[in-house]
């Protein structure tokens, strides 16, 4: 299988977290997928370690304290 999103800065987006908990970002990580991301192959998203990744998670479904949801900013009238 294999997804596209395409991701723009004119494109409002924000991230909202359930709980109190601030996430640790492993910087070195983004890293690699931002190299990826600059690649001639595009993003390969890969875990942590730099292994394949199978699905992404179902968003919605992942619930729970300290995960993440993407969703769009709200439009400013």
């Amino acid at each position: 299988m294999r997804s596209a999103i395409w991701i723009d800065p004119s494109i409002p987006l924000y991230f909202k977290f359930d709980g109190s908990r601030v996430p640790d970002i492993d910087r070195e990580w983004l890293a690699r997928l931002s190299a990826s991301a600059d690649s001639s192959l595009g993003l390969i998203v890969t875990d942590e370690e730099g292994g394949p990744v199978g699905a992404l998670p179902d968003l919605a479904a992942a619930g729970g304290p300290g995960k993440a949801r993407a969703t769009r900013a709200p439009r400013e009238h």
